[in-house]
């Protein structure tokens, strides 16, 4: 009776880990994407391990039949943070991307030369931080004086929200669900 038990247990926290992998074949829920990308999206996007190293995912059929690579950046019991580097798929030039995994959703994000998404991935993204009269500034966030918050194309004070839409949509923005 214990061994059943300890056995259950085992497999039980097994398959808990395993069902909150990455790894996977993902629907589509929503896309941003310039006209010529958006019409090479034609397939369910496939995430599978790297064989020979355990932080680094492929991904295919984001763009096209192509397949790029990314490595785990950060990890924690709810969400997963992956760095694109820069690559060439199907002529589309990466320069920035991540991806965040959403374990309890099941759900990946995907930006594919979005700055403003992929904020903080890099050491450069922070720069200097400055403390003065006008407010104190970090990298691409500052916090004004007068209550006015602003980072990657947002601002929030007491006008309401505005959102630089050209900045906080431009590359590749996909949603997609676990099947």
């Amino acid at each position: 009776m214990k061994k059943t038990i300890l056995t259950l247990t085992l497999l039980g926290g097994f398959a808990i880990c395993f069902g909150q992998s990455i790894i996977g074949k993902y629907a589509e829920s929503a896309i941003i994407a310039p006209d010529k990308v958006r019409n090479m999206m034609q397939n369910d996007v496939v995430i599978t391990q790297d064989k020979s190293s355990s932080k680094k995912i492929w991904i295919s059929n984001l763009i096209g039949k192509t397949t790029f690579y990314a490595v785990r950046n950060a990890a924690n019991e709810d969400k997963e943070v992956y760095n694109i580097p820069p690559q060439n798929m199907a002529g589309y030039a990466v320069n920035i991307g991540c991806i965040v995994f959403d374990k309890e959703e099941q759900q990946i994000s995907i930006a594919l030369n979005n700055k403003s998404n992929c904020l903080g991935m890099s050491p450069l993204d922070y720069g200097n931080v400055s403390v003065g009269k006008g407010g104190i500034k970090a990298g691409g966030v500052k916090v004004g004086a007068n209550g006015e918050i602003s980072a990657g194309g947002t601002k929030t004070g007491k006008k309401g929200v505005s959102v630089n839409a050209k900045q906080a949509l431009s590359g590749v923005q996909y949603v997609g669900s676990k099947k």
